[in-house]
């Protein structure tokens, strides 16, 4: 079976290409870390990974596609991409979890916390025992996630490792968790090769889902929205975002 993997979630933009389910073969890898290019990359990337391997679009047959949390306009692009492209050609879609994807890469067995960067001093995080996730993943200001992380520790979790460009930007902060390691650079980033590899996995467990299924996972709504409703909320029309007009 020919897959395509998607990443988008951070500031890399990632195209895998192989077989697959079982046992997952990577044939092409198409990646850059140049800022948010994601929409003027992706497809392009997409054609020369097809070019690479002599297959066309309609030879895909599986599309596995990071669905987040991570970066809203990156989600977007690749989230919309791998939905046009499935439904296109008929395949079926594996969505995985940045967060995930982030267990994943560590390849530990005991326990671990992936934190991801989500900006305005916040993160994203989840707790896992290898790479099984303990609850949904949660975004919230820094110190709660230093607090639940020391938490989790005190309730009985043991050593753990801490892996995510996340714990790498606050390392500060979770450094000064007793029994908390915080893992190497190399672990930070999601990879495509990795979502290629968890997304086979996924796929040959549980099977795929058809295009239209498929959502993006933002854990909070876009800034447009929220400054929409606050703007409402104080008894207003217009965005909180935008400048009030000096009174006269």
């Amino acid at each position: 079976m020919n897959v395509v993997a998607i990443e988008t979630s951070g500031q890399e933009v990632g195209v895998a290409l192989g077989e697959g389910p079982v046992p997952p073969r990577l044939l092409a890898v198409q990646r850059y870390r140049i800022g948010p290019r994601h929409a003027e990359l992706l497809t392009p990337m997409l054609a020369q990974v097809l070019e690479t391997c002599s297959l066309v679009p309609k030879d895909i047959e599986a599309v596995l596609v990071d669905a987040g949390p991570g970066l809203l306009s990156g989600l977007r692009v690749g989230v919309a991409t791998a939905k046009a492209l499935a439904w296109a050609v008929g395949a079926k879609v594996v969505a995985v979890s940045s967060l995930d994807v982030l267990a994943f890469q560590a390849r530990r067995e005991g326990p671990l916390v992936a934190v991801a960067d989500a900006r305005k001093g916040e993160l994203y995080w989840a707790f896992y025992q290898g790479m099984e996730r303990s609850g949904a993943p949660k975004v919230g200001p820094v110190s709660e996630a230093v607090a639940q992380t020391r938490e989790w520790l005190d309730a009985g979790a043991g050593a753990a490792v801490a892996v995510g460009d996340g714990v790498l930007r606050y390392a500060e902060e979770f450094a000064d968790i007793p029994g908390l390691l915080i893992g190497s650079g190399e672990d930070a980033t999601v990879s495509v090769e990795a979502v290629f590899a968890l997304g086979c996995r996924k796929l040959d467990l549980e099977g795929g889902i058809e295009a239209r299924e498929l959502l993006p996972t933002y854990l909070r709504p876009p800034d447009a929205k929220v400054n929409f409703a606050v703007g409402i909320e104080g008894g207003g029309s217009t965005p909180v975002s935008q400048p009030e007009e000096p009174s006269k």
